[in-house]
């Protein structure tokens, strides 16, 4: 069963990243990268604070987790996955498989705020949403703080805070 469902999951992306490109390379118009932005940009962890309904935190941070952003011309990629995913075949659920990706375009709504538009993802529910970011970017890493707003779709109120490590030169994980 669990091997049924992670071949429809590298179809459907697979087939997700393939009509994506075609819209890469149909598109004409350049997002600026903005302040820093542009570039590739190192897992280094994920706080996630949810306060309602139900009080929850995790924490999700290198080495345990290892992934990558990607940033340029008004388009992202996101891929983060466990390093030793030991479940990954065992289980028929969608959160132990220790993997997620997801990826689209961006654009800056405001100084300090960004919105991507899911193109694709791993789980097909995210996919045509739209993630609001507050981000802030240095020299060597960039924080992004999505906060959580109560909706009929997602009842979780709180904030997920992802930090990123920009990558200079060979990648070296």
């Amino acid at each position: 069963m669990a091997y049924k469902f992670f071949g429809m999951v590298a179809l459907s992306l697979f087939l997700s990243i393939v009509t994506f490109s075609g819209e890469i390379a149909q598109e004409r118009k350049e997002a600026p990268n903005g302040p820093g932005l542009g570039g590739v940009y190192e897992f280094v962890s994920q706080t996630v604070e949810i306060k309602k309904p139900q009080p929850v935190s995790s924490i999700r941070s290198a080495p345990e987790w290892v992934g990558m952003w990607q940033f340029q011309s008004g388009h992202f990629s996101q891929l983060l996955m466990k390093a030793k995913r030991d479940t990954f075949f065992s289980s028929d659920s969608r959160s132990n498989l220790g993997f997620d990706a997801f990826g689209g375009s961006y654009e800056f709504i405001s100084p300090g705020t960004l919105l991507l538009h899911l193109k694709f993802a791993v789980n097909p529910f995210d996919v045509d949403r739209g993630i609001k970011l507050q981000y802030e970017v240095n020299e060597k890493e960039i924080r992004l703080i999505e906060t959580l707003q109560p909706k009929v779709e997602d009842l979780r109120e709180g904030k997920i805070t992802t930090i990123l490590r920009k990558k200079t030169g060979g990648w070296k994980p």
